[in-house]
């Protein structure tokens, strides 16, 4: 939606990754407490690894927890491994399905199985997090085009419709900080 790109745009000043996804965490965020008819449901965060995805959406899954809501942060390759075996997963598939907040982490980490099992467990839950208007971050180390390959059109439409798509660019903070600490 428009105004949480509007409070991501800023032509004066270039902001690296990690900040770019601290600030579309916190317009997400901050349009979601002023409520109303539009608040965002799902934010999809991009990118190259260490650019600070991850970190942005656990701290507010955090501040969610401390505020006493349910959040839950779950890696995109261990809930497709926890689905692949139906009876040992009812309480993860609930839980992710009813929980205030989900943050879905590592998108495109998943095993691409042959029967395409992986991808249709994780096209249904974002479906199910957007028909039942709950809330929804994820990230990816993939690029927005692999993210719209790998999930369809669909699911890209009903993101926009309710939130954004943020690539997040810039250099790798891990790697910057080894530089920093090997000097």
């Amino acid at each position: 939606p428009e105004y949480l790109l509007e409070d991501l745009y800023d032509p004066e000043f270039e902001i690296d990754a990690e900040a770019k996804a601290m600030r579309a965490v916190s317009a997400f965020q901050a349009a979601r407490i002023r409520g109303g008819k539009s608040q965002p449901r799902l934010l999809v965060l991009l990118g190259k690894v260490g650019r600070g995805k991850s970190l942005a959406a656990s701290l507010l899954a955090c501040q969610k927890m401390a505020q006493g809501e349910g959040a839950v942060f779950v890696g995109a390759p261990d809930y497709c491994d926890e689905m692949r075996d139906r009876e040992a997963s009812p309480s993860l598939r609930k839980r992710v399905r009813v929980t205030s907040m989900l943050v879905l982490d590592e998108l495109g980490d998943e095993f691409l199985d042959q029967s395409g099992r992986n991808v249709y467990e994780l096209v249904q839950l974002m479906k199910s997090r957007f028909e039942t208007m709950r809330p929804l971050i994820m990230t990816g180390n993939i690029t927005r085009a692999e993210f719209e390959r790998r999930y369809g059109d669909r699911i890209v439409s009903r993101i926009l419709q309710v939130g954004a798509i943020v690539e997040c660019g810039g250099p790798d903070r891990r790697a910057k900080m080894r530089k920093e600490a090997n000097r």
